[in-house]
Protein backbone atom coordinates (compact mmCIF):
# COMPACT_ATOMS: atom_id res chain seq x y z
CA UNK A 1 0.00 0.00 0.00
CA UNK A 2 1.70 3.12 -0.68
CA UNK A 3 -0.88 6.35 -0.43
CA UNK A 4 -0.70 10.14 -0.13
CA UNK A 5 1.97 12.41 -2.23
CA UNK A 6 5.22 11.13 -3.76
CA UNK A 7 7.30 14.26 -2.37
CA UNK A 8 5.94 13.97 0.83
CA UNK A 9 7.85 12.28 3.89
CA UNK A 10 6.98 8.65 3.86
CA UNK A 11 5.73 6.83 6.96
CA UNK A 12 6.94 3.30 6.31
CA UNK A 13 4.27 0.77 8.49
CA UNK A 14 5.90 -2.65 9.45
CA UNK A 15 4.06 -4.84 11.20
CA UNK A 16 4.29 -8.35 12.91
CA UNK A 17 3.21 -12.02 12.81
CA UNK A 18 0.54 -13.33 12.14
CA UNK A 19 -0.86 -9.84 11.04
CA UNK A 20 -0.43 -8.02 7.93
CA UNK A 21 -0.06 -4.39 6.39
CA UNK A 22 -4.45 -4.01 7.01
CA UNK A 23 -3.16 -3.69 10.52
CA UNK A 24 -2.58 0.09 9.89
CA UNK A 25 -6.28 0.44 8.48
CA UNK A 26 -7.29 3.04 11.15
CA UNK A 27 -4.03 4.77 11.33
CA UNK A 28 -3.19 5.61 7.65
CA UNK A 29 -5.97 8.17 7.20
CA UNK A 30 -4.74 10.40 10.11
CA UNK A 31 -1.70 10.21 8.74
CA UNK A 32 -2.58 11.09 5.21
CA UNK A 33 -5.01 13.74 6.22
CA UNK A 34 -1.52 15.42 7.56
CA UNK A 35 -0.02 15.35 4.59
CA UNK A 36 2.19 12.35 5.17
CA UNK A 37 2.76 9.33 2.54
CA UNK A 38 2.40 6.70 4.21
CA UNK A 39 3.69 3.24 2.60
CA UNK A 40 3.02 -0.60 4.25
CA UNK A 41 4.36 -3.39 2.91
CA UNK A 42 2.81 -6.93 3.52
CA UNK A 43 6.24 -9.06 4.73
CA UNK A 44 6.33 -11.93 2.72
CA UNK A 45 4.57 -14.76 3.76
CA UNK A 46 1.57 -12.44 5.19
CA UNK A 47 -1.37 -10.61 3.73
CA UNK A 48 -1.11 -10.57 -0.32
CA UNK A 49 2.60 -10.58 -0.79
CA UNK A 50 4.40 -13.28 -2.44
CA UNK A 51 4.49 -16.61 -0.35
CA UNK A 52 7.73 -19.06 -1.75
CA UNK A 53 7.09 -22.77 -1.37
CA UNK A 54 10.28 -23.87 -0.37
CA UNK A 55 10.40 -23.26 3.51
CA UNK A 56 13.57 -22.81 3.61
CA UNK A 57 13.43 -19.54 1.80
CA UNK A 58 12.36 -18.34 4.95
CA UNK A 59 15.25 -17.33 6.90
CA UNK A 60 15.55 -13.68 9.03
CA UNK A 61 18.83 -12.90 7.34
CA UNK A 62 16.49 -13.46 3.36
CA UNK A 63 13.34 -11.62 4.89
CA UNK A 64 16.01 -8.41 5.48
CA UNK A 65 17.09 -9.01 1.80
CA UNK A 66 13.93 -8.61 0.66
CA UNK A 67 12.86 -5.69 2.30
CA UNK A 68 15.74 -3.96 1.77
CA UNK A 69 15.34 -4.76 -1.82
CA UNK A 70 11.95 -3.57 -2.06
CA UNK A 71 13.13 0.04 -0.18
CA UNK A 72 15.71 0.48 -2.66
CA UNK A 73 13.53 -0.52 -5.26
CA UNK A 74 10.84 2.40 -3.86
CA UNK A 75 13.96 4.97 -2.96
CA UNK A 76 12.46 5.67 -0.29
CA UNK A 77 14.06 9.22 1.64
CA UNK A 78 13.48 11.07 5.16
CA UNK A 79 11.72 7.78 5.86
CA UNK A 80 9.78 7.51 9.68
CA UNK A 81 9.71 3.54 10.29
CA UNK A 82 6.50 2.80 12.28
CA UNK A 83 7.32 -0.81 13.64
CA UNK A 84 6.17 -3.70 16.09
CA UNK A 85 6.92 -7.43 16.30
CA UNK A 86 8.96 -8.86 13.78
CA UNK A 87 8.11 -5.20 11.69
CA UNK A 88 11.04 -4.00 13.74
CA UNK A 89 13.29 -7.14 13.47
CA UNK A 90 13.27 -6.21 10.08
CA UNK A 91 12.63 -2.55 9.94
CA UNK A 92 15.32 -1.98 12.64
CA UNK A 93 18.05 -3.82 10.36
CA UNK A 94 16.56 -1.57 7.57
CA UNK A 95 17.06 1.89 9.36
CA UNK A 96 20.58 0.02 10.40
CA UNK A 97 21.64 -0.61 7.17
CA UNK A 98 20.14 2.73 5.63
CA UNK A 99 20.43 5.34 8.12
CA UNK A 100 20.59 7.94 5.62
CA UNK A 101 17.38 7.70 4.19
CA UNK A 102 15.87 7.58 7.88
CA UNK A 103 14.85 10.30 9.66
CA UNK A 104 12.72 8.79 12.66
CA UNK A 105 11.66 5.68 14.47
CA UNK A 106 9.00 4.81 16.32
CA UNK A 107 9.54 1.22 17.80
CA UNK A 108 6.59 -0.57 19.61
CA UNK A 109 6.60 -4.14 20.94
CA UNK A 110 9.32 -5.13 19.53
CA UNK A 111 12.78 -5.68 19.94
CA UNK A 112 16.54 -6.91 18.40
CA UNK A 113 17.77 -10.28 19.83
CA UNK A 114 21.71 -10.83 19.52
CA UNK A 115 21.32 -13.58 21.70
CA UNK A 116 23.36 -12.52 24.54
CA UNK A 117 20.65 -11.83 27.13
CA UNK A 118 18.19 -14.80 27.43
CA UNK A 119 15.00 -14.30 25.84
CA UNK A 120 11.94 -14.06 28.33
CA UNK A 121 10.19 -16.91 29.41
CA UNK A 122 6.62 -15.98 27.92
CA UNK A 123 8.33 -15.73 24.56
CA UNK A 124 9.74 -18.87 25.41
CA UNK A 125 6.39 -20.49 26.26
CA UNK A 126 5.09 -18.14 22.70
CA UNK A 127 7.82 -20.50 20.94
CA UNK A 128 6.80 -23.97 22.07
CA UNK A 129 3.56 -23.36 21.18
CA UNK A 130 3.78 -22.26 17.99
CA UNK A 131 5.62 -25.73 17.47
CA UNK A 132 3.52 -27.87 19.40
CA UNK A 133 0.07 -27.18 18.77
CA UNK A 134 -2.21 -28.97 15.85
CA UNK A 135 -3.49 -26.09 14.03
CA UNK A 136 -1.50 -23.23 13.13
CA UNK A 137 -0.24 -21.45 10.01
CA UNK A 138 2.85 -22.75 8.57
CA UNK A 139 4.34 -18.45 8.68
CA UNK A 140 3.49 -17.76 11.77
CA UNK A 141 4.72 -21.63 13.16
CA UNK A 142 8.23 -20.50 11.50
CA UNK A 143 8.81 -17.24 12.59
CA UNK A 144 9.04 -17.86 16.22
CA UNK A 145 11.93 -20.47 15.59
CA UNK A 146 14.05 -17.24 13.36
CA UNK A 147 14.37 -15.13 16.47
CA UNK A 148 18.03 -15.17 17.50
CA UNK A 149 18.20 -17.10 20.93
CA UNK A 150 22.10 -17.37 21.10
CA UNK A 151 24.95 -15.96 20.42
CA UNK A 152 26.34 -18.25 17.64
CA UNK A 153 22.78 -17.95 15.63
CA UNK A 154 23.05 -16.89 12.06
CA UNK A 155 21.36 -13.19 12.79
CA UNK A 156 23.34 -12.80 15.69
CA UNK A 157 26.24 -11.22 14.76
CA UNK A 158 24.02 -8.79 12.24
CA UNK A 159 21.58 -7.82 14.58
CA UNK A 160 24.76 -6.91 16.32
CA UNK A 161 25.70 -4.38 14.42
CA UNK A 162 22.68 -2.82 13.59
CA UNK A 163 22.82 -1.76 17.68
CA UNK A 164 26.22 -0.35 16.94
CA UNK A 165 24.84 1.91 14.10
CA UNK A 166 20.72 2.37 16.19
CA UNK A 167 23.12 2.84 19.57
CA UNK A 168 24.49 6.34 17.73
CA UNK A 169 21.53 7.24 16.07
CA UNK A 170 20.63 11.38 17.22
CA UNK A 171 17.77 11.96 14.28
CA UNK A 172 14.70 12.77 15.93
CA UNK A 173 15.77 12.85 19.71
CA UNK A 174 14.65 16.59 20.07
CA UNK A 175 11.19 15.39 19.02
CA UNK A 176 11.48 12.61 21.52
CA UNK A 177 12.42 14.76 23.81
CA UNK A 178 9.99 17.51 23.65
CA UNK A 179 7.36 15.12 23.56
CA UNK A 180 8.68 13.78 27.21
CA UNK A 181 8.50 17.07 28.19
CA UNK A 182 5.19 17.30 27.50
Amino acid sequence: MDEGPDLADPILCMHGEPSWAYLYRHMIPPFLKNGHRVVAADLVRFGRSDKPLDQNSYTYERHVSWMSEWLLNLNLQRITLFCQDWGGLIGLRLAAAFPERFSRLVIANTELPTGDIPQLAAFAQWRSFSQTVEHFDSGARCFPLLVPDSPTDPSAAQNRAAWEVLNKWTRGQNWLETSRSS
